[in-house]
């Protein structure tokens, strides 16, 4: 398998163990990585409506998965930072 191959399969492999954990739709779950920094987006979740206490406790499995998936792989050798994002839609001024 080339590196290339590698890294998404490894991606993948966080996005459905993130997926799982949650019960969550894998479509909810973006990864990406630019070789210092992998950033796990998760996207129109109900997280977005609780406290920065529950994001962040989230976020903490988040990372531990993450890095669990990446902690042997030689193509993530240099990610230095995890970084776990959520999202919400746009919401218009009279949605809010």
């Amino acid at each position: 398998m080339s590196p290339a191959a590698k890294q998404v399969d490894t991606l993948g492999n966080i996005q459905t163990s993130i997926a799982k954990t949650f019960g969550a739709d894998a479509k909810t779950v973006h990864i990406t990585s630019n070789g210092s920094v992998l950033v796990v987006a998760r996207i129109n979740i109900p997280m977005n409506d609780t406290t920065h206490e529950g994001r962040n406790n989230e976020a903490k499995v988040i990372a531990a998965l993450a890095a669990k998936e990446i902690g042997s792989e030689p193509k993530f050798a240099k990610v230095l930072t995890i970084r776990v994002e959520v999202f919400s839609p746009l919401r218009t001024r009279q949605e809010k």
